[in-house]
């Protein structure tokens, strides 16, 4: 067990980190945000916690078959078939990919309510060109 000790860990302290942003997040009511128009306000923290839930559900997928695959067999899972490690690593990347397009629309739809404030440093004055 000691040698996938790090498959294990990587996914596991992912999910817990993700879980807790969610958890974060549906905290988050109209107070917060007193000048924001609460449909845009709603819409936008729909979207991000339904971004974020896509990692934590891809990020759940590899620690489950990871954790299943050494349960059930007895063998530490980086001696396993190195197929099922790449089939695991581009469902890992998909989704994360996928959680973060839908985090960039959220973040799109978080500046056009002014939920989120643009950071200074993209902030471009047209005479620097």
């Amino acid at each position: 067990m000691r040698e996938s000790c790090f498959y294990l860990i990587f996914p596991l302290l992912w999910i817990i980190m993700v879980a807790r942003n969610i958890q974060k997040y549906r905290r988050l009511t109209l107070e917060d945000y007193p000048d924001v128009d609460p449909e845009k306000f709603l819409e936008w923290k729909q979207a991000d916690i339904g971004a974020r839930k896509t990692s934590l559900c891809v990020s759940c997928y590899v620690f489950l078959v990871i954790l299943l695959t050494e349960i059930l067999t007895g063998v530490p899972f980086s001696r396993h078939n190195r197929f099922l490690g790449m089939i695991l690593m581009i469902v890992l990347i998909v989704g994360l990919i996928i959680g973060f397009v839908r985090e960039m629309k959220a973040r799109k739809l978080g500046l056009v309510a002014g939920v989120i404030k643009p950071s200074p440093q993209l902030e471009t004055n047209p005479e620097d060109f």
